[in-house]
């Protein structure tokens, strides 16, 4: 099993979209966020893949690795097919992703090229597990009860959704909701 993330030490490495293709989803985002008055000044979570986490200290020599990376990728698309709940001590709803032959090739890439330097947290990749977080515990003003959480996983849990979009950008964030705050780096891919 994957250990948690350490957000006083790590960064996250992710992918991120053209948003003009997530308007579906981000009307469940928004309505499922203002229904249990989540955030503050409607400041959602920006809809991202995450595929690795690094060393906070480490992120210079990251960038270098990301740069080399991306500058040989392609533009990679992304399907989702179906909701899937986590239910842990941070109670998460997410899209399931596809494990395309482009994301797995960009992913499993990038991991190899950080855990070679030393900058990757992750240890056995093989277990990661590639989704796009709508909603969470983390980062909100107030918590989804877990009752009402429970109702929610039910309702979507397993249910089929499909949506497909191209990855814009590989970047690294801190863990912080502020968009002002949170990109520490940023690849487009052509």
């Amino acid at each position: 099993m994957i250990k948690s993330a350490n957000l006083e030490e790590e960064y996250f490495v992710v992918l991120t979209f053209n948003y003009s293709d997530l308007k579906p989803v981000l009307e469940i985002q928004k309505a499922i966020a203002e229904h249990y008055n989540l955030y503050k000044r409607e400041e959602y979570p920006e809809l991202h893949i995450t595929i690795d986490r690094i060393k906070k200290d480490s992120f210079i020599e990251a960038k270098k690795v990301l740069e080399k990376v991306v500058d040989d990728a392609k533009k990679i698309q992304v399907k989702v097919t179906d909701f899937k709940c986590f239910q842990l001590s941070n109670n998460s709803l997410t899209l399931q992703v596809d494990k395309t032959e482009g994301l797995k090739k960009l992913s499993n890439k990038i991991h190899d090229r950080l855990g070679k330097n030393g900058i990757s947290t992750i240890d056995k990749y093989n277990q990661w597990n590639f989704h796009i977080t709508l909603v969470s515990n983390h980062f909100v003003e107030t918590s989804i009860p877990n009752v009402d959480f429970d109702k929610l996983c039910y309702l979507l849990e397993g249910k089929e959704y499909s949506l497909c979009t191209s990855v814009k950008a590989v970047e690294i964030w801190r863990p912080v909701l502020d968009p002002n705050k949170k990109q520490v780096a940023s690849f487009e891919l052509s």
